[in-house]
């Protein structure tokens, strides 16, 4: 499980290889947006599969992805929590 409380304008977590589907919820401040990064390999490059904005259904489920990490920008420096279910 993923779990991020932040208020910093800008976060990165550190990556996992989840072992089947993600189910991932984000709670943010104003503005604020969460980048879902995935990619196939540990040599690959990170690409962006999913962004999801402060407004936005607050709910992404994906399918199975080899590795992940979130990423958070965070202007007005509010309070962020993201869960996920892996």
């Amino acid at each position: 499980m993923e779990r991020i409380n932040t208020t910093a304008s800008t976060f990165e977590s550190g990556e996992w290889q989840p072992a089947g589907d993600v189910t991932i919820q984000f709670s943010a401040a104003d503005r604020s947006t969460l980048h879902i990064e995935a990619r196939a390999d540990a040599t690959a490059p990170w690409e962006v599969v999913r962004t999801v904005q402060f407004y936005e259904d607050p709910i992404v489920k994906l399918t199975q992805l080899p590795w992940l990490r979130l990423r958070i920008e965070n202007p007005l420096e509010g309070q962020v929590t993201v869960w996920s279910d892996t």
